[in-house]
């Protein structure tokens, strides 16, 4: 929303202007921050207020996580809900949460109430726009679960392949997460986005992602024990992957001429 619009939500409010305005505590830009901020303490503060919550909103890109929100909710008798704070919470990330590879709290992002699940989409929206910053996995996700299609699609053509991924995976469009796939698997120099790819493996067991990954198998790479197993238990029928360990310790130690490495790949291919 431009300012003008804004504006005129503050000068002639409607039963949405609420809602709009406490939105908008999360725009991108500044002055609408701003101007959200001022909207609101004019139309429904309930107590005399200083003078600069209004430019506090637009100094901080992220004001809705600080403390000059709790005191604008007062200001206005808009108190915090429980499903808030839980999901605020889950916005911090600790190491052990980043190890495991812990989300944001979804469920608590679906019990807030709608004034508050408005801010926070405003603030995945204006996350995933910043194009100068890495896409977060968890806002991807999060803007999964507020339907946010548009800003998932602006990460489309992501630097990072695992992003990539997961905004091809959004829309369930299964060619183009096989396309990713294999372009991944076959040819990045990335071993961490290679092993994340080959972690989907057994959700789109196409020809095309078998290829992918008997080409991986042949580069008999860092990632060349993990990938044999996927080929193995996904395209050969094997129950237990992790038993043929020895046997492709033997081909790694063999080589990519060696005749062990063509009888690996007869497995998946008969």
């Amino acid at each position: 929303m431009d300012m003008p619009s804004l504006q005129a939500l503050i000068d002639e409010p409607t039963p949405e202007t609420r809602a709009v305005l406490f939105a908008h505590l999360a725009n991108s830009k500044a002055a609408v921050r701003a101007r959200a901020a001022d909207g609101l303490l004019k139309l429904y503060a309930t107590a005399r207020h200083r003078g600069g919550i209004g430019r506090d909103f637009g100094n901080e890109p992220e004001a809705i996580l600080m403390g000059c929100l709790d005191e604008l909710r007062e200001l206005i008798g808009e108190p915090q809900s429980e499903a808030w704070a839980r999901f605020v919470s889950s916005l911090e990330m600790d190491q052990d949460a980043w190890r495991d590879g812990t989300g944001y709290d979804l469920a608590a992002l679906q019990a807030m109430n709608d004034i508050e699940r408005g801010a926070i989409r405003e603030m995945i929206t204006t996350r995933l726009g910043n194009l100068n910053h890495n896409a977060d996995w968890r806002d991807l996700e999060a803007a999964g679960a507020l339907g946010l299609t548009d800003s998932i699609a602006l990460r489309a053509d992501d630097a990072d392949p695992q992003t990539r991924l997961r905004v091809k995976q959004a829309p369930g469009r299964a060619d183009d997460v096989v396309s990713e796939l294999c372009e991944t698997i076959a040819n990045s120099r990335d071993a961490d986005a290679v092993s994340k790819a080959l972690d989907h493996v057994p959700n789109y067991p196409a020809e095309a992602v078998k290829q992918a990954v008997i080409t991986r198998v042949r580069k008999i790479d860092s990632q060349f024990i993990y990938a044999s197993m996927v080929l193995l238990e996904v395209f050969a029928g094997v129950e237990d992957a992790f038993a043929e360990r020895p046997f492709l310790f033997e081909v790694q130690e063999q080589g990519e001429d060696g005749d062990l490495l063509h009888a690996l790949i007869a497995r998946a291919t008969k």
